[in-house]
C-alpha cells in the first residue's frame, strides 16, 4: 500500500490527472486494503482527495457485504471507511474552495458585513 501511495504521489505531481480514470469497485478495492499488511493511515484519502472515485460511494455499510467481514477485521474496515469519508470530506472543501474564488474572481461575490452607520 505505501509503494501504490509513494507512486501515486509522483504520478500526481508530474500532472497525472486521477478524475480521468474509471471508478474503482468499491468491495474488491476495500478487501484489498484490509488485507494489505502494510495498511497506512492517509493512503485512502489522500488518494480520493487526488480525484480517484469509487463506484457507489454511498454504500460503504451496505448489509449484504458487511456480513462478509469477519470480526477480526472489522476495525480496520471502520478505518478505512473513515479514510474514505475524510477524502470526500477535502475533495468537498477543495471545491467549494474553487467555486468561491470563482465566483470572486468575476465579481460576483457581496461582502454582507454590516457598514457603520454615520452620524451627523
Amino acid at each position: 500500500m505505501s509503494g501504490l501511495h509513494r507512486l501515486s504521489k509522483i504520478m500526481r505531481n508530474k500532472g497525472y490527472d486521477f478524475s480521468v480514470c474509471e471508478p474503482v469497485e468499491i468491495w474488491p478495492f476495500l478487501w484489498c486494503a484490509i488485507h494489505c499488511e502494510h495498511f497506512k493511515a492517509g493512503v485512502i484519502s489522500d488518494l480520493l482527495a487526488w480525484g480517484l472515485r469509487i463506484e457507489d460511494p454511498n454504500n460503504y455499510l451496505s448489509i449484504k457485504h458487511m456480513q462478509t467481514i469477519r470480526p477480526k477485521f472489522m476495525p480496520v474496515f471502520k478505518s478505512i471507511i473513515d479514510e474514505m469519508r475524510e477524502g470526500e470530506r477535502r475533495n468537498a472543501e477543495r471545491e467549494a474552495a474553487n467555486i468561491a474564488q470563482a465566483l470572486a474572481e468575476a465579481g460576483l461575490t457581496q461582502d454582507d458585513t454590516p457598514k457603520p452607520r454615520r452620524r451627523m
